[in-house]
């Protein structure tokens, strides 16, 4: 069976889209069937509406760096591309050539797909900076007592290659209903 799914409808506070497939053997008499969305763009349908990225995030906006419990890790910019920053409006890019490298998010809706990029991480849609590791976390659906090993660098590798966690979760649950 294969689908693509989207992790905002599992209360991810991303569109991340991933096609799943699940292979069950015949012999097992089991009939497969994908999760049902948590979620929806509106909340409309008996569902609940898509979880912003102002919703994951805003508490951590005005907090210190902490390096090593929260992995809240904050980037230092040079002059010249903070004043880029803060002439990037949401939903743009600091450099128009890559959308989603330094790209600001919508504060009221679903952030994109969370990826490495090279560093080129997510701008905050208020305040002037990258997103911190923690943040990114947070829209991954990672829960705040995880802790990723290795360089902030490396951090941001593990983020952008994960499978956002409540999708996988609701995955997991439904994969549990065959056993």
């Amino acid at each position: 069976h294969m689908k693509l799914l989207n992790s905002a409808n599992y209360g991810v506070p991303q569109k991340r889209e991933r096609v799943i497939i699940v292979g069950v053997r015949k012999d097992l008499g089991k009939r497969w069937s994908y999760p049902e969305e948590t979620h929806n763009k509106d909340g409309s349908n008996g569902k609940k509406k898509w979880i912003s990225v102002k919703d994951a995030i805003d508490d951590l906006k005005d907090l210190p760096e902490n390096k090593a419990g929260l992995q809240h890790i904050y980037t230092a910019h040079s002059a010249d591309f903070l004043e880029k920053i803060k002439k990037t409006p949401i939903g743009k890019s600091v450099n128009p050539k890559y959308s989603e490298a330094f790209y600001r998010c919508d504060p009221n809706g679903p952030s994109n797909t969370v990826k490495e990029n090279h560093g080129g991480v997510f701008i905050h849609y208020e305040k002037h900076r990258v997103m911190t590791p923690r943040e990114l976390a947070r829209l991954q659906s990672f829960p705040d007592n995880f802790k990723f090993e290795g360089s902030k660098s490396n951090i941001l590798v593990q983020l952008g290659n994960a499978v956002p966690c409540g999708l996988s979760q609701a995955l997991a649950k439904q994969i549990n209903t065959l056993f």
